[in-house]
């Protein structure tokens, strides 16, 4: 990342916070932000901001890069005596609760926000300045399937298309119609997989079927 102190900044989250790596101090790792469990994330440098899944309720929370950089140069000692950021380090993308799933995706000069809640999908556009922050775009609701994974696809160079997949399989909304169509969904129903471990011996692992 161009505007941080050093030429890589790894960015890494565990189950209950949020901590950048730099070469700065030899690898250091920072704790940037505590207790707080983080699903997914993703940087947009140019518009200085971080887009996260994160919390107990799962919303989308967006914090600001500049803010971020700042506790790291703090913790080096670079600008110690300097006055803080007086903004506030993030805000919530408008209410939403039970984010699944996030994609952004660039179309000519527009930044889209599409996420998966558990009933719906919200899309989001990105207002530059004044406004800086993403504001409502587009919402479908009361879906058939939950989605998992979203993300959204252009035809013709002109029509946009959520592309979303489920437990059932994969499914599309027209957003000039809103239409919801399925894409491919398999003939026979699928069983969920997991591996598991036999406590007599921790090399051996078997395949089991969990139904749900």
């Amino acid at each position: 990342m161009a505007s941080w102190p050093t030429p890589v900044v790894v960015s890494f989250a565990t189950q209950d916070d949020k901590r950048w790596s730099t070469p700065l101090g030899y690898g250091q790792v920072y704790q940037l932000i505590n207790r707080r469990r983080f699903e997914q994330m993703a940087v947009l440098e140019g518009q200085n901001i971080l887009i996260t899944i994160s919390g107990r309720k799962r919303r989308i929370r967006v914090y600001y890069l500049s803010w971020l950089k700042q506790k790291i140069l703090r913790t080096e000692g670079c600008v110690s005596g300097a006055p803080a950021e007086k903004r506030n380090g993030w805000v919530n993308v408008g209410d939403l609760q039970g984010a699944i799933h996030f994609k952004i995706v660039r179309y000519e000069r527009i930044k889209f926000l599409v996420v998966g809640m558990e009933n719906s999908i919200e899309i989001y556009a990105w207002a530059p300045k004044p406004y800086h922050k993403f504001m409502s775009f587009k919402s479908f609701g009361s879906l058939s399937h939950l989605p998992l994974i979203v993300d959204l696809t252009v035809e013709e160079n002109a029509r946009l298309k959520v592309l979303y997949g489920s437990h059932e399989g994969f499914h599309a909304i027209d957003l000039d119609s809103a239409a919801i169509y399925d894409v491919y969904t398999p003939s026979n129903s699928c069983e969920n997989t997991a591996l598991r471990c036999r406590p007599r011996d921790n090399f051996v692992m078997t395949l089991q079927q969990v139904l749900y």
